[in-house]
């Protein structure tokens, strides 16, 4: 697709992205010794691939997120930047990493080319994944116990020797089955590590 006015859409990002860097610099001014992650979102991805080209992401908005990014870390170099983004982003993954991007977050798993090994095999060593268990298909419709064996088996697939933080890939949608949010933190954190939680929460 074709950008009819390129220039027009750089003014307008300008524009954003200088907001977000004024309210940024505040923030860290007063607090950046104390933050550890800053949390970055533009969604860029559809269920099967990418919303933009990656030459369009490249051109267009990757300087943007670098230029936030950068500010960041200006103030705290030490600090780490997660992005959201959902989707079928894999094709885009390099792009992230480029940029700065240290954690990516959502992890849509069940978007094309998202699956836990093709991202660990080809990615693992770059970059953190945060996210990856299905809000839109395991949780909300997984009997128990497929939940609890399929997220041991994400742990153990994008956990291989660090770079992953377990979680869900977005919000728990109204519906999901309580059991079922029981299941995903037994599978996450192995039965006995789970009994000893319900124990010092008085469950």
């Amino acid at each position: 697709v074709e950008i009819i006015n390129p220039e027009l859409v750089k003014c307008a990002l300008r524009h954003i992205t200088g907001f977000y860097e004024r309210k940024l610099e505040l923030s860290m001014k007063e607090a950046g010794d104390l933050v550890d992650i800053i949390f970055i979102a533009d969604d860029l991805g559809s269920q099967n691939g990418l919303l933009i080209s990656r030459e369009c992401y490249r051109e267009i908005i990757q300087p943007f997120h670098r230029q936030l990014i950068d500010c960041a870390k200006k103030f705290n170099p030490h600090i780490k930047i997660m992005f959201h983004t959902d989707g079928s982003v894999f094709d885009i993954i390099p792009d992230l990493i480029d940029a700065g991007v240290e954690i990516q977050e959502a992890v849509q798993t069940d978007a094309a080319k998202m699956e836990p090994e093709r991202l660990k095999s080809a990615y693992g060593d770059k970059i953190c994944f945060h996210g990856a268990i299905s809000v839109q298909s395991l949780l909300p419709y997984g009997e128990p116990k497929k939940v609890m064996e399929e997220c041991a088996r994400i742990v153990k697939v994008l956990g291989k020797d660090g770079g992953y933080v377990a979680a869900p890939s977005h919000a728990v949608q109204l519906g999901t089955p309580p059991e079922n949010v029981f299941a995903m933190m037994e599978g996450v954190l192995g039965r006995e590590r789970f009994g000893e939680y319900l124990e010092k929460a008085g469950i």
